[in-house]
């Protein structure tokens, strides 16, 4: 996780678990100023704000199907093509949850990823340190504003 400074500004890598409880305390790599943020980790996100966000992906013509993958209990929630039964989209789920895991170990300051495979463009972001999301587009980016119905889940409005 990337912190900046509230002093000078300078940019401090911290290990993920350095927001414990909601809260990150260090002391800047710069100047040594003592740094306070506040933060919420989501941790959860209700079956309801899934089914509705998988609504809104609906609509969106270049959207091919979009599910969410969650690490304990797999595929939590689909709007994905009838051709895919369930242990596809698991086994599909699976693997791109995982190659995002190895990349944000590598580099943690990632918050999504897109794979391309043949002319589909699968985008996966993370929700919760176990829920994730994969949107499937014939598209080289996401819809206008659906970016930010996907950071906004699990937020209280």
């Amino acid at each position: 996780m990337i912190l900046f400074c509230e002093d000078c500004g300078k940019q401090n890598d911290l290990p993920p678990d350095a927001l414990a409880g909601g809260r990150a305390v260090f002391k800047c790599s710069n100047c040594s100023y003592t740094n306070d943020y506040s933060a919420t980790v989501r941790e959860t996100v209700s079956s309801d704000e899934i089914e509705r966000f998988l609504g809104i992906v609906r609509s969106f013509p270049e959207i091919i199907g979009a599910f969410f993958y969650d690490m304990e209990k797999r595929v939590v929630g689909t709007q994905m093509p009838a051709i895919l039964n369930r242990s596809d989209i698991e086994t599909l789920g699976s693997g791109l949850v995982r190659s995002y895991a190895d990349g944000f170990d590598a580099c943690p300051d990632i918050d999504h990823m897109m794979v391309v495979i043949s002319d589909k463009h699968f985008f996966v972001h993370s929700i919760t340190k176990v829920l994730y999301v994969v949107i499937v587009t014939t598209a080289l980016s996401l819809p206008d504003g659906l970016l930010k119905q996907i950071i906004g889940l699990g937020k209280e409005n």
